[in-house]
């Protein structure tokens, strides 16, 4: 037997956004050796990070007391260099090719045992 079901639609706001972008970097860091996967949550945890922006634009237009608030935060975050290197890599993303994706793999030492003594 099938059942008819709607789901309610739920406001978004930029918390709602941030959260959906955490969801992504959480299961990204849990699939992190999977070649298949990782790239398929880093595109999504991309955008989802950069919509996080169009919602809190969205909301600081809809209330007067943001603007000004928001416009400072917008500048502190068109000069850095984190949140520029992130832009940049999900405009490539989304618009040009996948992120080349490059990591080490592999058993971690003790530092201890990774250390050279000099001799005399």
């Amino acid at each position: 037997m099938l059942m008819k079901a709607q789901m309610v639609p739920m406001p978004i706001t930029a918390a709602e956004e941030f959260k959906e972008a955490a969801f992504f970097y959480n299961a990204m860091i849990n699939v992190r050796t999977n070649v298949r996967l990782f790239p398929c949550y880093l595109s999504a945890f991309l955008a989802a990070l950069r919509s996080v922006t169009d919602y809190l634009a969205k909301q600081a237009a809809e209330h007067d007391e943001l603007r000004g608030w928001w416009q400072d935060v917008l500048e502190k975050m068109r000069n850095d260099p984190l949140l520029k290197y992130l832009k940049g890599k999900r405009d490539v993303n989304i618009h040009q090719e996948p992120v080349h994706v490059f990591f080490w793999h592999g058993p971690k030492f003790p530092e201890k045992y990774l250390r050279r003594t000099r001799t005399a």
